[in-house]
């Protein structure tokens, strides 16, 4: 079993069987603001139609809410619900157990290698994650 595949069952186990990766960036995306489709899309290095597709399903999913923005009465704003902030935290507690469990099992040393070793491949090959959520 994969940790994707691991995430997959943790998060149905939790509730939120339609949570995926895009979800995730969204959700943090939005974590402390909430912001028109426009400036979704670009905070998420994507096409206003593209956004608009995963906002889409996460609205009908209940982790999404369009509400009237606050600046602009013509612009909706696009904030994360209860439901939105719950299946964040899920997320977060699966990757803090799933790094406990490896700690436990490889050792502490160890498992911080691991983590440095998959951090630098996510920052080399970083061009599929959006700029917002690489390290510096």
């Amino acid at each position: 079993m994969t940790f994707v595949d691991e995430l997959d069952r943790a998060m149905a186990a939790a509730g939120h069987p339609r949570f995926t990766r895009l979800s995730g960036f969204v959700l943090r995306a939005l974590e402390h603001d909430a912001l028109s489709l426009r400036e979704l899309a670009d905070r998420l290095e994507m096409t206003s139609p593209g956004a608009l597709k995963i906002v889409d399903a996460m609205v009908e999913a209940g982790y999404l809410e369009r509400r009237p923005s606050p600046g602009d009465r013509r612009v909706r704003a696009i904030a994360v619900t209860g439901r939105g902030r719950a299946a964040l935290a899920a997320a977060r507690a699966f990757h803090a157990d799933f790094e406990a469990q490896l700690a436990a099992t490889l050792g502490d040393a160890a498992a911080r290698a691991a983590r440095t070793t998959l951090a630098t491949i996510v920052a080399r090959n970083s061009g599929n994650v959006p700029r917002i959520f690489r390290a510096p």
